[in-house]
């Protein structure tokens, strides 16, 4: 119906997936270098990075290729006081030996 061979269309159709697995470990690679470089970045910093780089990539592309691969970011975590009572118990420490 097309107008092309069966051979033809299948040959072509396997072509553009071979060039679209070649760009997906292109970008890959290229996210793993980031990653290295800056493991706290998180997909719209790497892809701002990118961009900088001259790599357009859509960021629903960028996310699906950092799941599949289990690249995330490293975040920091909160600060929280681990002893809160510490100046209560200091005094409480100094008053039981002061006497008057």
């Amino acid at each position: 119906m097309i107008g092309i061979s069966r051979s033809s269309f299948y040959a072509h159709s396997e072509k553009k997936a071979l060039e679209r697995e070649e760009k997906y470990t292109d970008l890959l690679s290229k996210i793993e270098e980031i990653h290295l470089e800056m493991p706290f970045y998180g997909y719209r910093r790497i892809q701002a990075e990118l961009a900088r780089r001259g790599e357009k990539v859509n960021h629903k592309r960028l996310k699906r290729v950092r799941q599949k691969n289990k690249i995330r970011a490293v975040q920091f975590r909160s600060f929280t006081p681990q002893t809160q009572n510490i100046v209560i118990e200091f005094f409480q420490i100094l008053l039981r030996d002061f006497s008057l």
